[in-house]
């Protein structure tokens, strides 16, 4: 079952303000886009499982921590689990300062806040890739 267009419309700008907020460093907005007790699964391993907002904010604010330059949200599909908790899969660009370009797959479990839309839980895979000869 699928969400209503309202809380489709609502979820995707939540995934859309990721990109934003991170690529603009912009940690402190971060409690717009994930709850405090989120669950981040990167695609580095499960040993670098992230389990609140505040130790996400602590690591990734890090100096040096790899950020991508740009971060682009795409293709987002979203369905219902209940009336206040969704389950969205996206699909990501990850654009390198060098131009590299990563696909990645965002899936998110995502629950309805007195503030909207929020994602508890975000597990990030990136795509396997090959170069194709110019």
């Amino acid at each position: 079952m699928y969400v209503s267009p309202s809380d489709y419309t609502e979820i995707c700008m939540v995934l859309a303000l990721y990109g934003h907020v991170v690529d603009e460093r912009a940690w402190q907005r971060l409690d717009e886009v994930f709850t405090a007790d989120l669950q981040f699964v990167p695609s580095t391993g499960p040993e670098n499982v992230t389990t609140s907002l505040a130790a996400l904010v602590e690591r990734w604010s890090q100096p040096g921590f790899p950020h991508p330059a740009g971060h682009h949200s795409t293709n987002v599909v979203v369905e219902s689990l209940g009336p206040d908790w969704a389950r969205s899969r996206c699909k990501g660009l990850a654009v390198e300062l060098d131009g590299r370009v990563w696909s990645i797959v965002y899936d998110d479990e995502l629950v309805r806040t007195d503030m909207g839309w929020r994602s508890r839980r975000r597990a990030a895979t990136i795509r396997p890739t090959t170069a194709r000869p110019a």
